[in-house]
Order: C-alpha cells, then structure tokens, then sequence
C-alpha cells in the first residue's frame, strides 16, 4: 500500500518520519522548494494545481490512499482571505475530482482544525459545526467538499487542537511558531499575547500516530478530535516552557470554558503518549542539535 502525502510542513514531516519508522511505502509532495530530512521516500517538488496532474501522480507510483496536511496559514487567511479560500479550494476539488473515478484509492485523510467548532462551548465530532473565523471557515469548507466523495473511498477527517512541534525551517501552525520565536529570544508581543489564548494542544508526533493508524485501519466514522482531554490552560503551558527551557516568561492564566470531546480517540485504543513537560523537553532538543 502507497500513500501520497500531500504538505511537507511541520505536521506533513511527522508523519512520513512515522510511515517511514513503520517501513510503509509514502510519496511527499509539496509546492515548496523544501529539504526533505526522510530519505528513504520519493518526494515531488510542485503542489497540486489540477485533477489530471494528480491522476498522473497517483498512476504513476500506484498510489491507495491520500494524506492531506497542506494548506494556507492562517496569517495568510487573515490577509488575503478570498485569495486563500480560492487557492485552498482548487487543492481540494482538483483531488476530489482526481480520485473520484480511480478504483485504486481506497482512503483520503484531511487534516482539518478544532477552529471549525468556532466558540462553542464543547467541541464534540458529533455536532453541528460553526467557525468563526476566516481560517475555520476554510477548513469548514473543505470538509464539506471531501465528505461528498463517492461511498468507494472512506474519507476520514481529524481536527487536531493546537499542534506543538519544531519548525526548524518548515511552515508551522501559530503556537509552533510563537514557541521557535520564545526558544531562540524572539520573544514578541504578538507571540506571548497567543500562547495566553492558549488552552488546548497536542504533540506533533500523536498526531501523525494517529494518521498512520487511520491509514490502515477501517472505522465506522469520518470525523475524530485529538487533543488533551484536560483544558490545560495557558499558565501551564507558559509554566512548562520556563521550567524546561530555562526562561522567564511572565502570563497570567487565561483559562476558557470550551472543552474537546475525543472520545472517539480512546476508541481507537489509542491514548496521549506525551505530557507536556516531554513535548517542550522534545522541541527543545530538536532545536539544539539545528
């Protein structure tokens, strides 16, 4: 079985370092001119502008199931927010439209984001959806497109909460970001001013464990949360980062009500392999040896 994973940033990374570490067969692509650290996978410099270039792809290298960890940060959203709803959904219906009419393609994973919830007070896969911001609204959007696929392909959607890992060069989520910035003595405004809106998080590497699960595995649902069952809250997250990573960041606990339903995850009999403390221990590591 061939995976085409599609976005080589921070998350993107992870899980070919996971497919690779479990010996499965996975194509990386992305439109960056990037340095692909798994050596042992093919990787294709370009990104996906229409449907008839990724059935080439995916004929070419007999591609069975399709990985989606690209997209547009969310900064850029913010800014150009037409532009980013436009680019975002040719990247989807170019895939969908590829893959509707291929037999070999059994499974398409999309990595979506708890910001589809809005500010709801329980974000649970079971309910009805309501972002409010232009990045939610993207990826709200998106969902839709790949839920419409033809029954033969089992689409499976994770919204992950905030995502923490290093970026060491690759494109990151916010909170990875405002952590390589505090890390290195970049500290800004902007940077602090995030992490204390900060209340839920997950390791980089949970999330591309459980991918590769969902890759290989058949469940009776399309939509799965992962993140801390615990509303953590930012002073925790803050607290950790001067302990570990010796500084002296000041920020006042700024704890919200919203809670993560992941039960579905327990299901799978998975369970979070990393605390926080071993997180940041991680990030920290990765970028010593930069």
């Amino acid at each position: 079985m061939t995976t085409l994973l599609i976005g080589y940033g921070l998350v993107g990374h992870y899980i070919a370092d996971q497919f690779e570490t479990m010996n499965s067969d996975i194509v990386t692509m992305d439109e960056l001119d990037k340095e692909i650290e798994n050596k042992n996978s093919l990787h294709i410099n370009s990104r996906v502008y229409c449907s008839s270039q990724l059935n080439t792809i995916c004929d070419q290298h007999k591609i069975n199931s399709i990985v989606i960890a690209a997209g547009v940060m969310s900064k850029y959203i913010r800014s150009y927010f037409e532009e980013a709803l436009s680019k975002e959904a040719n990247m989807i219906q170019s895939i969908v439209t590829a893959i509707s009419n291929n037999n070999r393609i059994k499974r398409i994973i999309y990595l979506s984001s708890f910001a589809v919830y809005g500010s709801t007070q329980r974000m649970d896969e079971r309910d009805p959806i309501s972002p409010s911001s232009p990045y939610g609204i993207i990826k709200a959007y998106n969902e839709k497109l790949l839920l419409q696929i033809p029954g033969h392909i089992d689409v499976k959607i994770i919204r992950p909460v905030g995502v923490l890992g290093p970026i060491h060069g690759k494109s990151g989520n916010w909170m990875s970001t405002a952590l390589c910035a505090i890390y290195y003595d970049r500290i800004s405004p902007s940077s602090i001013k995030q992490l204390i809106h900060a209340d839920h998080y997950v390791d980089v590497r949970e999330v591309a464990s459980l991918v590769y699960h969902l890759n290989f595995t058949d469940l009776d649902f399309s939509i799965i949360n992962i993140g801390s069952t615990v509303n953590r809250g930012s002073k925790l997250l803050i607290d950790t980062i001067n302990q570990v990573w010796n500084k002296k960041i000041k920020a006042h606990n700024n704890q919200k009500k919203q809670e993560i339903n992941i039960d579905r995850y327990y299901e799978l009999g998975l369970s979070e392999n990393y605390m926080l403390e071993d997180t940041i221990k991680f990030i920290g590591e990765v970028y010593e040896e930069c």
